[in-house]
């Protein structure tokens, strides 16, 4: 077996465990603990594929997975079955492989009434190319070919780091991960320089064209003044390889993992609309000086949330934020991997939120080259196993559902006042939320309700040094009558909530004292439809 089909884009070390093992037995490694509560597992999904790298959905309520293979072919996933013909099959059209293939997949955010989506790979010169296609007029399961218009092209210095990953924000354009160029230590210095589209991460718009462009300049794009030739694409910059983003469905927060030189991996996160942001390459490797050696420090860098060295894995894949239902414990969770390890961490915002300090720790710990993270339209998580045909797989992350049990709570009475908080994704029920500080003198703080909130959940900040959260959610798939009240990213506060069913005044309370920064802990969880006093 060659080592290109061992090397997945963005890595610099040949992958599987059959290749690292001796050296793992050379050099020990001290892995972090398992945060208490969280044993995700591994459940198979599909195998048969060849080099999967991209695990997307269309958002269409069909159901279906859509996996591209690095050789050029995207497959569809549908109730666990692999169809044998592909969705769409570019192989004739893709260099490959190594850090070169079919590398992205978006589908439009209003398919399938507009039903255009959109691929990046590298044609038979090596170009990037994002190419809009229409679905087939007479097959819901088939990309037409003969629709294909090219959107961008980027010609590549090198053949390695591409990016290549594509995603609709919420905001609803089309986000375009590109890496340096290539080679070693961005020998062009693309990643700093606004004049070239290389190590940068692109925003525009497919609905609108300004003139001599197949696409728009978002309004709100950063205007880098003083900066001559600076494109107006760009949104965030110094890159080395976006191997893999995603939006967090609550916040519209982005996450990226880009992958490093010689020695750290690196996440990164972009507020919500906080474009023009410089993510430090190639003048920094995580928060680490890289060129110059000493005295890297500018204005303006932008610090990754999260780090590890060449001790523990050497290629990062960037996965998603778990907001989906089946898991109510991993509820706010990163999840993300590494490449040449199989590692899949767990990362929480401790004090601060998520503008402070974050923690991870090992949540799995697996035998398998990890290419992708996806998210299906649940917001439940997939892992690819990377390997040629046929032993890709894709294997969907399986979270603690809880106790299943009914929690009472201990029915002390709410305090006086009209601080009730409803919300219409859960009727019948209103919330009382109190936080108080700690000390001598404890003192209680304000809340206020969140806007920004996943489906069928209450969303609650308070006003504490940091920042708490409280998440009231049906647990289950279609909700399954369960509400279940879940602390994520708070003090060492007091939190305490109380829960009426508004038809019947039956009243719950839980109280959770003296937590610990960056901890997700259950506080209850009951019947909807049992609710007693």
């Amino acid at each position: 077996m060659s080592r290109a089909l061992l090397q997945r884009p963005g890595s610099r070390c040949p992958k599987n465990r059959w290749a690292i093992g001796l050296l793992l037995l050379l050099v020990p490694v001290a892995l972090p603990a398992q945060p208490a509560g969280l044993e995700p597992s591994l459940e198979p999904v599909v195998g048969g594929l060849d080099l999967p790298v991209g695990i997307v959905h269309a958002g269409d309520g069909s159901g279906r997975l859509f996996v591209l293979e690095l050789p050029g072919r995207v497959r569809i996933v549908r109730g666990g079955e692999l169809l044998a013909e592909p969705f769409l099959d570019l192989s004739g059209l893709v260099s490959c492989c190594g850090e070169r293939g079919l590398l992205g997949l978006a589908f439009h955010p209003d398919f399938p009434a507009d039903d255009r989506f959109f691929v990046d790979y590298t044609d038979l010169a090596g170009t990037t190319r994002v190419v809009e296609y229409h679905l087939s007029a007479a097959n819901p399961d088939r990309g037409d070919p003969t629709s294909a218009r090219t959107l961008l092209t980027v010609a590549q210095p090198f053949s390695n780091h591409n990016g290549g990953q594509l995603a609709f924000g919420p905001d609803g354009y089309l986000y375009i991960g590109l890496g340096d160029g290539g080679s070693g230590g961005d020998p062009l210095g693309n990643g700093q320089n606004l004049a070239t589209l290389l190590g940068k991460i692109l925003r525009i718009d497919v609905d609108r064209a300004d003139p001599g462009r197949a696409y728009g300049i978002p309004p709100g794009n950063p205007i880098y003044a003083g900066q001559p030739g600076a494109f107006r694409e760009i949104w965030a910059y110094g890159l080395r390889n976006p191997w893999r983003f995603s939006f967090d469905r609550a916040t519209g927060d982005l996450f990226v993992g880009d992958v490093g030189q010689n020695r750290w991996e690196e996440i990164d996160r972009i507020p919500a609309g906080e474009g023009g942001r410089n993510l430090g390459w190639r003048r920094k490797e995580g928060n680490h000086c890289f060129q110059p050696a000493t005295g890297c420090e500018v204005p303006g860098l932008t610090d990754p949330i999260l780090e590890y060295s060449h001790d523990e894995g050497c290629s990062v894949t960037g996965g998603f934020r778990y907001r989906g239902s089946a898991s109510p414990p991993m509820a706010g969770v990163y999840l993300y991997g590494d490449f040449c390890r199989g590692i899949i961490w767990g990362a929480v915002s401790g004090a601060g939120g998520d503008a402070g300090a974050w923690s991870t720790a090992v949540l799995l710990d697996t035998d398998f080259a990890i290419s992708t993270f996806g998210e299906d339209e649940a917001g439940e998580l997939y892992v690819a196993e990377y390997a040629p045909a046929p032993g890709g797989r894709i294997h969907r992350l399986v979270g603690p559902p809880g106790d299943p049990g009914d929690d009472p709570g201990d029915g002390e009475p709410p305090p006086p006042g009209d601080g009730w908080l409803t919300t219409p994704d859960i009727p019948g029920f209103r919330f009382r939320v109190r936080i108080t500080t700690g000390g001598a003198e404890p003192v209680e703080q304000p809340v206020r309700q969140e806007a920004a909130c996943i489906p069928e959940t209450l969303c609650v900040s308070g006003a504490v040094p940091g920042r708490s959260e409280l998440f009231v959610r049906i647990v289950g798939p279609k909700g399954n009558g369960k509400l279940w009240p879940t602390l994520v990213r708070f003090t060492t506060s007091t939190v305490e909530v109380w829960i009426e069913q508004t038809a019947t005044g039956a009243i719950r309370h839980y109280r959770l004292e003296g937590a610990t920064p960056g901890s997700s802990d259950l506080t209850g969880l009951f019947d909807r439809d049992g609710f007693e006093p």
